[in-house]
């Protein structure tokens, strides 16, 4: 005689290899038939939980993909970072103080960038009065025209200046003039810079003297220069300003504090 169990064992096929995972035969069960509807309505099941560990599965390798990712981008621009020396010359360059004095900073710098008039009414101006008018520090200043096509003519006008010793008083001319009625410093104001303000008056609020102003600004002698001094700026990996250099430091990109230069100076510096 052929039993229960044998006869169920022998009465159906695998529908899949999922099949040979359910539950066996539990005779608590009220017959047969409730069994395999009970089996069937499991197998039913398993599709939609294949395709919920799959989803699963998808984010997780999203990500790990994305962490990665950040791990090589933060990987690549410290490397990038940590490779920035100060290029010991640039096609442009503005000496504050001594250029034989082995004690400098450098700060590259746009006159049109607003973080970097900031930087030099907070940080420059106090480092100048402090330390380059005592013969302590020079301070090099590199002017770059990255930030608007308005740039190059004002950084000629800096050029210029320097050539009458007449920078700080130039840089400070032309930040009151880039501000606006609610005192923000804008690109509109440099764009119409020269429609603003003649030749005369700069030289007399720069203490310049008029005719070799003008003559210097009509020249194109610092139009190549300005040029190479963006490309090599940037093939320097110096793409931001203000970036300052305090003598052999890693370069310090945007604004800081004159309390954290000082610290430097007195690190890099007077040690």
């Amino acid at each position: 005689m052929v039993s229960e169990t044998t006869l169920l064992e022998n009465s159906y096929c695998p529908r899949s290899a999922a099949w040979s995972t359910l539950p066996p035969y539990d005779p608590h069960l009220l017959n047969y038939w409730s069994w395999l509807r009970y089996t069937g309505d499991m197998s039913n099941q398993l599709p939609s939980v294949v395709a919920q560990e799959k989803i699963i599965l998808l984010i997780i390798g999203g990500l790990a993909l994305c962490l990665i990712g950040a791990l090589a981008f933060n990987q690549y621009r410290q490397q990038q970072q940590s490779e920035v020396a100060v290029p010991s010359t640039a096609p442009l360059s503005i000496q504050l103080g001594d250029k034989n004095n082995a004690n400098t900073i450098v700060v590259y710098t746009d006159p049109v960038c607003d973080k970097c008039a900031t930087y030099h009414e907070d940080v420059i101006v106090p480092l100048y009065e402090e330390y380059v008018e005592n013969e302590e520090v020079n301070i090099e200043i590199r002017p770059l025209g990255i930030v608007s096509e308005h740039s190059a003519p004002l950084n000629q006008l800096l050029m210029c200046s320097s050539e009458q010793n007449a920078y700080m008083a130039t840089m400070e001319y032309v930040n009151q003039s880039l501000l606006d009625e609610e005192g923000n410093h804008t690109e509109v104001r440099a764009a119409s810079f020269f429609d603003d303000h003649t030749t005369e008056d700069i030289a007399r609020e720069s203490d310049m003297k008029s005719s070799s102003l003008k003559q210097c600004l009509d020249d194109t002698h610092y139009d190549n220069k300005m040029t190479r001094a963006d490309s090599e700026a940037y093939a320097a990996n110096i793409y931001s300003t203000p970036t300052t250099f305090v003598g052999d430091s890693e370069p310090i990109r945007g604004y800081s504090s004159l309390s954290f230069i000082k610290q430097l100076i007195n690190i890099h510096l007077f040690n």
